[in-house]
């Protein structure tokens, strides 16, 4: 009885040992606003800027389900041409940097990782749901003498909340490393973010998407 109850709690130490329930990722992308100065362009987005994130994951124990941390940067220019009889044919840019911490879930579609012991070349759909603070600061400029920027200038504020989702792939390099491909889009429930004053109330996103590397221990 000794040897089996031995045996048994060194089964549970080892499968604990090697079951890895926290992962780190980095990654780099792009991403671009989606507002109502959006239509004042040739594409639905406004230009395409740089993105980067970092996260921490602790999976829940017999899930499928992973809390996340998340730290991400965006450097976007938002632009509208503006034609009216006042200012005609100019055109406002702003220069916005986005910084934001927060929270949130992601859960992943293989059963096989609710016990989180990945194999190389495994892979894995997920979604995912965050929440939480974003701080920005605009830069806004106009190409044609005479305009006056501060016509188009947003308000101030310089920190909102946010949500965001988005889905992707994770794909197991071995039982240790893996790599992300994930898209989503991020909503500031103002019109502010992108630092151009619109002629309408809709509010501002962000769309983006990353590639990233990741550690599990």
């Amino acid at each position: 009885m000794r040897k089996l109850l031995f045996l048994i709690t060194l089964c549970l130490f080892t499968g604990e040992a090697y079951a890895q329930y926290k992962s780190v990722n980095f990654g780099l992308g792009t991403s671009a606003f989606r507002s109502e100065t959006s239509n004042d362009v040739l594409s639905p987005l406004e230009e395409l800027g740089r993105s980067a994130y970092f996260q921490y994951n602790h999976w829940l124990k017999d899930s499928r389900w992973q809390l996340t941390a998340i730290a991400s940067y965006h450097r976007i220019r938002g632009r509208i041409q503006v034609r009216d009889f006042l200012v005609q044919n100019t055109l406002y840019q702003a220069k916005s940097e986005h910084f934001n911490l927060g929270g949130g879930i992601k859960f992943y579609l293989d059963n096989d990782l609710s016990r989180f012991r990945p194999r190389e070349g495994q892979w894995a759909l997920f979604g995912a749901a965050f929440a939480g603070i974003e701080t920005f600061i605009h830069n806004l400029e106009a190409d044609r003498l005479g305009a006056n920027p501060q016509q188009k200038r947003e308000p101030g504020f310089k920190v909102s909340p946010f949500v965001s989702g988005e889905g992707g792939i994770r794909v197991y390099l071995d039982h240790e490393w893996f790599i992300e491909l994930s898209a989503g889009a991020k909503y500031g429930f103002h019109d502010y973010w992108d630092g151009i004053s619109g002629h309408t109330g809709v509010n501002d996103f962000i769309i983006f998407a990353h590639l990233s590397l990741g550690y599990t221990f």
